[in-house]
């Protein structure tokens, strides 16, 4: 076996051991967030480069949402109430954030024509949100790609799925 590739079969079983450490976790039902409709930029919790929720340029219904930083696209979300939660739309194409098929653990967020029902529940922090639909919340995607997509997961415990809401504008 050729060093490359043992040193790829250690990188994958370690990945595989992370991903098992850092499984869903029960959670308590969080208390929803009243946030005020209005146009934002939506930036994950935890980015140390400050990557915002972005549609790629062009993009067609079904593509991937990911993360870049400012500037890298459509960035500029609108969040208007439906119901009893959100529909947060691409005020640049009128996409709307969805995810693909329905929810379910690792299903890409991708941008759709339709309007999406999301929740947002108070995070740890003022301004953080969690963007949840049913017992999934948005989160970092864990497939080692650039620009990194952004999908549904298992809620849990910490600050790995909160989303800081800057609103822009009046």
């Amino acid at each position: 076996m050729t060093l490359r590739r043992a040193l790829a079969w250690a990188f994958a079983l370690v990945s595989i051991a992370a991903l098992v450490a850092f499984a869903p976790a029960a959670t308590a039902a969080q208390p929803r967030a009243y946030v005020q409709p209005g146009t934002y930029q939506i930036e994950f919790g935890t980015s140390s480069f400050g990557e915002v929720l972005t549609e790629p340029w062009d993009a067609a219904p079904g593509t991937p949402v990911v993360l870049l930083p400012r500037g890298e696209g459509a960035q500029v979300w609108v969040i208007a109430r439906k119901g009893h939660g959100y529909t947060i739309q691409s005020a640049q194409t009128g996409h709307y954030l969805g995810v693909r098929v329905e929810p379910g653990h690792h299903r890409l967020a991708v941008v759709t024509p339709q309007p999406h029902t999301w929740t947002l529940d108070a995070a740890s922090r003022a301004g953080r949100v969690h963007i949840a639909s049913g017992q999934f919340r948005l989160d970092r995607s864990p497939l080692l790609i650039f620009p990194p997509r952004v999908d549904v997961q298992q809620a849990r415990d910490g600050i790995g799925q909160e989303w800081q809401l800057t609103r822009i504008g009046g």
